[in-house]
């Protein structure tokens, strides 16, 4: 029964390792991005703040909140998919 077992999560535990792979490399590469995003966001909400533009820092603000969210669920479905590959991994 444990090699039967083994033959059918063998597949599941490959695709989830390749999935978990390719995120990792996704989101070292959006942390990346998003922290040089993020800089320059930054500095021109600073201009638009300091010359009064409350439109623009408005948009700069949201365009930054957006940034975020994107970081969080992308931290969200790696822990998902590296708690599915320990539990399969128990089995």
């Amino acid at each position: 029964m444990r090699v039967l077992n083994n033959l059918v999560l063998f597949p599941l535990r490959v695709v989830l390792s390749a999935l978990q792979f390719i995120l990792n490399i996704f989101i070292k590469i959006e942390c990346l991005v998003a922290g040089i995003v993020l800089v320059f966001l930054g500095i021109c909400a600073v201009l638009s703040l300091i010359n009064g533009m409350w439109l623009q820092l408005g948009i700069f603000a949201m365009i930054i909140v957006a940034v975020l969210i994107l970081l969080f669920i992308s931290a969200q479905i790696m822990l998902c998919v590296e708690l599915a590959y320990d539990k399969i991994h128990e089995i």
